[in-house]
């Protein structure tokens, strides 16, 4: 079984920044981020504002 120092549960924008962060402040540590999705979408608003995207599916 692996060990790891910091195990982050959830991979949406929180678990994200959490490891950013946690990897920044700690860069010693064995970190694992924990998530239930095979792929995982990143929220970016940009596509939207200009219009080059009209639903998630796109």
């Amino acid at each position: 079984m692996k060990e790891y120092d910091v195990v982050i549960v959830g991979g949406g924008p929180a678990g994200l920044t959490t490891g950013i962060s946690a990897r920044n402040t700690y860069p010693d540590k064995k970190m694992a981020l924990i998530r239930k999705e095979e792929i995982a979408m990143i929220p970016c608003g940009i596509p939207y504002t200009i219009h080059t995207l009209e639903k998630v599916e796109d």
